[in-house]
């Protein structure tokens, strides 16, 4: 999965195996310059073609193509915030008021699935910014 870090990462070890190779300090410097601004410039580019893509999916007619993201992500939320907040209170409240102790969610799940939504954009994004994805 793409994603910032992936990608200067990836422009890190550019710059150190090429680094090998150039002896110059100011040549390497502006190699790695380059190499860098390179990187900023393509997740810009990807985050504005996510930015794009997102628009054009909220704009459209059937509630099934535009509706389906914030359904995902109000579901993940709404257990995120029971199990941090509301399930710690009515903790609180069974050993406070004797009552029985309330049920509790796998986050786990919640958050890679929650991760997988924010996140998952970056790979379409490089789909079509490289052509490949599907009409």
């Amino acid at each position: 999965m793409m994603g910032i870090g992936s990608i200067f990462d990836f422009a890190d070890s550019v710059v150190k195996e090429v680094g090998k190779f150039i002896p110059d300090k100011t040549k390497m410097a502006e190699f790695e310059a380059n190499i860098k601004g390179q990187a900023i410039n393509l997740e810009r580019e990807l985050a504005e073609n996510q930015t794009n893509i997102n628009a054009k999916e909220a704009e459209h007619a059937r509630l099934f193509v535009s509706g389906w993201r914030p359904f995902v992500g109000w579901v993940c939320g709404a257990a995120l915030a029971y199990q941090t907040i509301g399930f710690n209170l009515l903790a609180w409240a069974s050993v406070t008021f004797g009552m029985p102790m309330p049920p509790g969610i796998e986050t786990g799940m919640l958050e890679n699935v929650l991760m997988l939504l924010l996140g998952f954009g970056g790979v379409r994004s490089v789909e079509k910014l490289f052509g490949k994805a599907a009409k």
